[in-house]
């Protein structure tokens, strides 16, 4: 068969006056993208990400993006488990829209000078990672900010520093890590006592159940501080052993009232 007897549409169908119907037919078989979504397409999807929070003007929600790929890269080991790798933070894209809205909210909060909401949005982000054994370390780098945010913006005496001392604490307690867990605790105590906070929308509870909660935690911890030092240290044990009744004591007679 000769070249000349091949059948070729493109040059034997008639196309005058038909360019317009044949490109609107084209581009609905071929998908208008965006600029963001090709590039997100052509570049890892979290540096897309921090280049699109930085051009938005979220410029600390675009350097925190890194900075947590980075803190992953270095400090997470690695393993021979695919699912495992998988679903680090670079390579997840449903982690990885999260904290790039997550971030975003929180950051237009700070903008509008509007600190309480920032901190509470940063609040959600920490503890939104709890349940997964594999990311608690996210939640652990939230706090700590939420930490600092609280001192920088004068927020510690309020109610969401009590609560963000609450949360924290029960945090290290679930790492075992029982001196800073006491901390917090009776930071968050001390800071509730007192205080009349009603129960809000998507809060866990208001001051009264709260200083409640916190005192029953700490009965919980000063128990097990006194089976660390029975055998070791006879003073810190009767310390943590007037403590555990106290707090025992306190608690039962917030029950009552409640």
């Amino acid at each position: 068969m000769s070249s000349s007897s091949l059948i070729r549409p493109g040059l034997t169908t008639a196309i005058l006056g038909q360019l317009p119907a044949i490109k609107l037919r084209l581009r609905k078989k071929v998908p208008l993208l965006t600029f963001r979504e090709v590039r997100r397409a052509r570049i890892p999807l979290y540096e897309a990400f921090a280049s699109e929070l930085y051009e938005s003007g979220h410029v600390n929600g675009a350097f925190l993006m890194l900075q947590l790929i980075e803190f992953e890269h270095d400090h997470v080991p690695r393993t021979s488990q695919q699912t495992i790798e998988d679903r680090r933070l670079k390579n997840s894209k449903n982690l990885l829209n999260f904290l790039f809205k997550a971030l975003r909210e929180a950051e237009s909060y700070k903008i509008a000078q509007n600190y309480e909401a920032e901190v509470e949005h940063l609040l959600m982000i920490a503890r939104s990672f709890l349940d997964d054994s594999q990311k608690r370390w996210i939640s652990r780098q939230f706090f700590l900010i939420v930490l600092d945010r609280c001192a920088d913006c004068r927020l510690c005496e309020l109610q969401i520093g009590a609560l963000m001392r609450y949360h924290y604490g029960m945090f290290l307690l679930e790492e075992k890590k029982l001196d800073e867990a006491i901390e917090q605790l009776e930071l968050a105590r001390d800071l509730s006592t007192g205080q009349v906070w009603k129960l809000e929308k998507d809060q866990d509870f208001g001051s009264p159940l709260m200083i409640n909660e916190i005192q029953h935690q700490l009965y919980l911890v000063y128990s097990k501080m006194c089976e660390r030092f029975k055998k070791t240290d006879p003073d810190r044990y009767e310390l943590y052993l007037r403590l555990s009744h106290k707090a025992a004591v306190e608690c039962e007679m917030s029950f009552r009232i409640n």
